[in-house]
């Protein structure tokens, strides 16, 4: 069967086969493209959209269905009844993403559409608090050990132990923590090699403690494996993100703590704030975390502040500073420096004096944007 030129699936397709997405990216496109094609055949009656029927319009009538989910969402929420979908600001937002990429594709790239139908939708603001997620307390995350290790399946209380100790401790994401494998394991340098969000090879770092953590599962993980994925339910599958998040919600349960700050991610962001207690300088701090932008960082450690302070440290140069003074030398050196070694161990090691000078810039500058400094 021949598709037809201007069928919407078609282009779509071309799409993905064209855009360099990443494998996690691709896949949540693709579930909102698909929401898309099935608003148009359901609510428009389009039986076969094509690419014609991505018209301005048709666009406002998704965005007003997604705004009236919304409403519909909070309406539920009073009654009491379940939720059937979670859509605030920037999960619409997010709905729209792909849309604009595709639309930009087709009008700019492959030169299909006239114009950008994306160009005149007006999206809802982002809710920027969203973005700054709470942090996980130390005396919570200890809590939550202390109820893992009272687990009476030793081989349960073994993964989840090393699951709990590596979110804490390394810095790690979620998605990359159910991809690491043993071949990425490095215990005795206490790193471990992943791919990462964008397909990315990423090396975490991790304490001593969680080492000890990991060698303990490491002598209950079966040995007939047919996968090389580290934290794994059995021999033939890896542990699921899911899981992950249903095993730390029951404890949460058991704890009475909240679950919302005790989330995989929010650990992330507390061993963020743990390393910047200990005085470690920021370009560090982004390259534990993996992040590309020192604004992304800045937005971890300043969870909290109000919109006006984030605008202000977005506002920094700081990027453009540490990519000049980070040389390859000096980039190395703050790749593998672990701010919980004690000093003397040969864990600490000396970090390069461009990146502490460029830290030291930057607390400056903010001292003066709060006036404590002239």
């Amino acid at each position: 069967m021949t598709v037809p030129a201007r069928a919407l699936s078609f282009w779509i397709s071309e799409y993905f086969a064209d855009a360099d997405l990443a494998r996690t990216s691709k896949t949540t496109y693709a579930t909102w493209l698909r929401k898309f094609t099935t608003f148009l055949t359901s609510n428009l009656h389009i039986q076969s959209p094509t690419i014609d029927d991505l018209t301005e319009s048709n666009l406002r009538e998704y965005l007003r269905w997604t705004k009236a989910r919304k409403a519909q969402q909070r309406s539920l929420f009073h009654r009491g009844d379940a939720l059937p979908l979670h859509l605030d600001n920037n999960t619409i937002r997010s709905a729209f993403y792909p849309l604009t990429a595709l639309c930009s594709y087709l009008a700019n790239e492959r030169r299909i559409l006239p114009q950008n139908p994306m160009a005149a939708i007006k999206l809802p603001p982002r809710k920027y608090s969203a973005g700054l997620r709470a942090s996980a307390r130390d005396s919570d995350v200890m809590l939550l050990l202390g109820a893992i290790d009272k687990n009476p399946d030793p081989a349960k209380r073994a993964l989840e132990l090393a699951v709990v100790w590596t979110l804490t401790d390394s810095c790690m994401r979620i998605g990359a923590l159910v991809n690491a494998t043993l071949s990425g394991l490095d215990l005795e340098r206490q790193e471990i090699r992943v791919v990462d969000k964008g397909d990315k090879t990423c090396t975490y770092l991790f304490t001593a403690a969680c080492a000890d953590a990991v060698r303990v599962w490491l002598d209950y993980r079966p040995t007939d494996c047919t996968h090389d994925y580290l934290f794994c339910r059995n021999k033939v599958s890896k542990i699921a993100d899911e899981g992950i998040r249903d095993m730390i919600k029951r404890y949460c349960a058991q704890l009475g703590l909240n679950p919302k700050t005790m989330l995989p991610h929010s650990m992330r962001h507390g061993a963020a704030h743990r390393l910047q207690l200990s005085n470690t300088p920021l370009a560090c701090i982004q390259l534990r975390l993996q992040h590309q932008r020192i604004e992304t960082t800045l937005r971890y450690l300043q969870a909290g502040k109000t919109k006006e302070d984030l605008n202000a440290s977005k506002a920094v140069s700081l990027a453009n500073t540490i990519q000049r003074a980070a040389t390859t030398a000096a980039v190395r050196t703050a790749a593998s420096f672990h701010p919980y070694a004690p000093a003397g161990e040969g864990g600490r090691r000396v970090v390069s004096r461009s990146l502490a000078k460029d830290a030291e810039h930057h607390a400056k500058y903010m001292q003066r944007r709060r006036g404590e400094l002239p």
